[in-house]
């Protein structure tokens, strides 16, 4: 757009402001903002494509129904070119300048006397505020995913900063599927599990932590519009499997405590990062009033001390692993030999989530070593185009993929050099004869020792009675992943879930697992209802897959729906 351009009727354009991999930036001044005065407001326009156009309307959303002093407030969204497709966001003019222009400056500024100060401050600043704005967005269950030094902009007195550019913001998430061309964000950024198709606010965590060490390092690059090529995402990957130890050190002056908050913030295990966004600015608040920085205590405000529901039910996807220690650790030792596995447990065992710890076990082994970390490739049936990076692939649908044919595809990877290991999961073994070259893995149900920690993870602070585990092993039937479903559901609900009520858990929990279990016993009694109306035509019915005799009509029907009701209640529990 040139200078001097009429947007909307009511945006003229001043100037460009920058622009990246999601769009240009523009600086406009609006002409009817009731706010204007003598002087026209000024606006941050962000012009996208017609493709586009849906992350806009995702972020207007999200931000309409989010007002924080550390987010920029948006107006509206607009059509600027039909024909052209163009699409604008229109937002506050956030004042300042990129975090990293403003770094580079201080750095400069300092290279004659000692660090204790301007670059400290800085980092403490963007940890404070942009730690206030990630607790508002992950009090509300959603995730960033692209902090970088790019989208903090930082007041010219380092008096306040805010976060910017949320055009990839989303709930947390495990992606169904996922390959190296649908990562998003900037992958200098990206958290291990990011390379996994894991998403939670432990991700923004990381991400936090390597722009804070970008910042004291004083000249961080611009990192607009990355690069995705297959040895990129490799390089970047390996990056983020090493420990902080190995990368490039902070600055000798970095105060000890914000240098130890750094090294949490990026551990390569999201278990072991910082607990939450409002633990962080709470340590930074301290670490501040050590060090005699004043942060001032209404600026970037709203961080309660208490975690929201949605943000408990997020923070379920990010419990450590529970139990079934001795079918990762054969996984794992099949995966490092390169081999064909058969993960086999019932839906809900938490076969995916083993599949991902494993896999990210044997990166960080081969980082370690200075090996090559495989890519993991996670794809509802077996690829069909070549993998073109060394790679373990984990088919999540491989109910109808024989043993033979995941073989002849591990022999194929193998000659191009690329194959790492195949995980197939089952929900049984289909009656196949064992065959050289697939090892078989059964997932078996949690213990009741097991589901008590599962408990105590998910419910910190909470009492776990013996009656609330009972009651989980009884709704769940101990399998990890429909418990954890569960968990979440409810903790989203704000259903009390320590509470013990008749002996058990809160009775709502038990109808979300019903409901949940629902549409598959629809589908699996689809030919049994089938036989249920030959059979009332009969005058007999089928129960359960057994022919009995019954009376026909609508007084049968109604007892027929009943039983099948407490039939679904009980399997539940």
């Amino acid at each position: 757009m040139a200078e001097g351009a009429l947007l909307a009727g009511r945006y003229r354009v001043v100037r460009e402001l920058g622009r990246g991999g999601s769009g240009r930036v523009l600086l406009a001044h609006d002409l009817r903002a009731p706010d204007a005065g003598d002087e026209p407001a000024e606006r941050a326009l962000k012009l996208v494509g017609r493709e586009r156009e849906a992350e806009l309307r995702l972020e207007l959303d999200v931000l309409r129904g989010l007002r924080h002093p550390c987010l920029a407030v948006v107006h509206e969204l607009v059509t600027v070119d039909r024909r052209a497709g163009l699409a604008a966001l229109v937002s506050e003019l956030a004042p300042g300048r990129p975090a990293h222009v403003v770094a580079r400056e201080l750095q400069a500024r300092t290279r004659s006397r000692s660090l204790a100060g301007d670059l400290p401050a800085l980092a403490l600043r963007v940890a404070h505020d942009v730690g206030s704005a990630l607790a508002a967005l992950h009090a509300r269950g959603l995730v960033h995913g692209d902090v970088k030094p790019d989208n903090i902009v930082v007041r010219d007195d380092l008096g306040a900063c805010k976060l910017i550019d949320l055009g990839l913001v989303a709930p947390a998430r495990c992606q169904e599927a996922t390959s190296t061309a649908q990562l998003s964000g900037t992958l200098a950024y990206l958290a291990p599990e990011c390379f996994r198709g894991e998403r939670s606010a432990a991700s923004d965590l990381y991400a936090l932590g390597v722009t804070l060490a970008a910042l004291l390092r004083g000249a961080p690059d611009s990192a607009s519009g990355p690069s995705h090529a297959t040895h990129d995402i490799a390089r970047y990957m390996r990056e983020a499997l090493r420990p902080f130890a190995e990368r490039e050190p902070l600055p000798e002056a970095t105060p000890a405590a914000l240098a130890k908050l750094i090294v949490e913030l990026v551990e390569p295990r999201a278990a072991q990062r910082c607990g939450s966004a409002r633990e962080l600015v709470a340590r930074v608040l301290s670490i501040a009033h050590t060090l005699s920085i004043d942060l001032g205590a209404s600026v970037g405000g709203g961080v309660d001390d208490v975690a929201s529901s949605a943000e408990r039910a997020a923070s379920i996807q990010a419990l450590p692993l529970v139990g079934h220690a001795e079918a990762l650790g054969q996984l794992r030792a099949a995966l490092a030999e390169g081999r064909v596995c058969a993960l086999i447990g019932p839906a809900g065992s938490g076969r995916s989530r083993l599949a991902r710890e494993a896999v990210a076990a044997l990166q960080l082994e081969r980082v370690a070593h200075g090996a090559v970390a495989p890519s993991y490739v996670v794809a509802p049936r077996l690829p069909d185009a070549k993998l073109g990076a060394p790679s373990c692939v984990h088919v999540t649908h491989s109910e109808q993929v024989s043993f033979a044919s995941a073989l002849a595809f591990a022999q194929s990877a193998r000659i191009d050099g690329t194959f790492a290991g195949l995980v197939l999961e089952r929900e049984t073994a289909r009656g196949e004869a064992p065959i050289d070259g697939v090892v078989a893995i059964r997932i078996a149900a949690l213990r009741e020792g097991e589901v008590r920690k599962l408990l105590e993870h998910a419910l910190p602070g909470a009492a776990v009675p013996n009656a609330l585990v009972q009651s989980a092993l009884a709704v769940s039937g101990g399998l990890a992943g429909r418990l954890c479903r569960m968990l979440s559901y409810a903790l989203g609900e704000g259903i009390a879930v320590g509470r013990v009520s008749g002996g058990g858990l809160d009775a709502r929990v038990r109808r979300c697992s019903i409901r949940r279990r629902q549409p598959m016993a629809r589908r699996r009694s689809r030919a049994c209802r089938a036989a249920q109306r030959r059979g009332r035509r009969s005058g007999a019915a089928v129960a359960g897959g057994r022919r009995c005799l019954r009376p026909s009509g609508p007084r049968a029907a109604r007892a027929g729906r009943a039983g099948a009701g407490r039939r679904s209640l009980g399997a539940a529990r």
